[in-house]
């Protein structure tokens, strides 16, 4: 869950916002949590509000130069989560992004609210004021079906999240579910919502930001929130194959691979936002190998394609750029640069698909 640094506020770092929480003067330290927080918010929406006006250009929808370098017409909208049977459709996505990603062409997560309805994605930024009220508020609607995407220390898998939720949860294990006790019946660890109603919606949090960024995001989270109950467990998610995130093409794969190697899950790779979540997909859409995943795959193929698409634009390709936008030259130093480039990715790529 990675995202591209801006400089436009680089003098504007607020301090840091970690405080614990202790109890013998939990009051005190929650009053001072608030106070650090607010201080925090007031900067960082000064900086949002600055790097609006200094972005007026950019397309509301992909972050790029609307004339020069949109790719809205490459990003295609998801409608199979208008089926409400998939149990993909019954996800929604809450982007917690740092205030530093707001308006960045090379952060990848503005292509989920480009991509996906509106009931499956909702982005809070993070610093910007009224967005962490909102934030809670979102997450009080169903603690309970409520996780969080991050690979530290205590996070479980999915398969375990699911299995650990009430009883009578339809988000439960295909074993499990068959298990389940008659509507009329109370049990502890049990929903009151009727098994006949629809799938509750399952809320995954995903932080996006760099790492360092990330870190404190979620440090915001469990010192606020579980004051408030509202602290969701964490899950860790292990892709197999290296990030094709752009920051991976260059020294960002060593530096992950290097501080995951230090981390307490040798295992888990730091993949981008928009990765993160087409891997929640496919897990949950038969994650244990006897569901029907051809949807969930082409899901993850499109926003993985999109990844893509957004990583040539930020190398100025002439493919993707509109066609109302400038001519560019193929025969320049830099085209053919780019050219040797993008044949090179091609390759890895083609490479990896034929491995074994």
């Amino acid at each position: 869950m990675e995202g591209m640094n801006d400089d436009i506020d680089s003098e504007l770092r607020p301090r840091p916002i970690a405080c614990d929480v202790t109890k013998d003067n939990r009051d005190s330290n929650d009053l001072h949590l608030r106070e650090r927080y607010e201080l925090f918010e007031q900067v960082a929406t000064l900086s949002i509000q600055i790097k609006e006006d200094a972005r007026s250009n950019r397309c509301l929808r992909c972050w790029h130069d609307r004339t020069l370098r949109c790719i809205c017409h490459l990003i295609p909208s998801l409608s199979m989560f208008d089926d409400r049977a998939l149990p993909m459709s019954n996800v929604r996505f809450l982007i917690l992004m740092h205030y530093k990603e707001y308006l960045s062409a090379g952060d990848d997560a503005k292509l989920l609210p480009a991509m996906l309805p509106p009931r499956n994605v909702k982005v809070f930024i993070f610093g910007r004021k009224g967005d962490w009220q909102a934030f809670e508020e979102e997450l009080s609607l169903d603690p309970i079906h409520t996780l969080t995407l991050w690979p530290g220390e205590g996070a479980i898998m999915i398969d375990n999240f699911l299995t650990e939720l009430p009883i009578n949860s339809r988000w439960r294990l295909p074993g499990l579910t068959a298990k389940m006790p008659s509507a009329n019946i109370t049990m502890r660890n049990e929903i009151k919502s009727s098994d006949d109603g629809d799938m509750p919606m399952l809320r995954a949090i995903v932080l996006d930001g760099v790492y360092s960024h990330a870190r404190t995001m979620f440090k915001t989270m469990r010192q606020r929130l579980i004051p408030r109950g509202l602290f969701p467990k964490f899950v860790a998610l292990h892709p197999d194959t290296v990030s094709v995130y752009h920051r991976a093409q260059k020294n960002y794969a060593a530096a992950s691979a290097a501080t995951v190697a230090k981390s307490k899950d040798p295992n888990a790779l730091h993949i981008c936002t928009v990765e993160a979540c087409a891997l929640l997909l496919r897990e949950l859409d038969g994650g244990d190998g006897g569901g029907d995943t051809s949807c969930a795959d082409e899901i993850s193929h499109s926003l993985i394609r999109a990844v893509r698409i957004n990583n040539e634009a930020l190398v100025h390709c002439p493919d993707v750029r509109p066609r109302s936008g400038i001519s560019t030259s193929k025969s320049s130093g830099a085209a053919k640069r780019s050219q040797r480039k993008r044949e090179a990715r091609e390759r890895a790529a083609e490479a990896e698909a034929s491995a074994p």
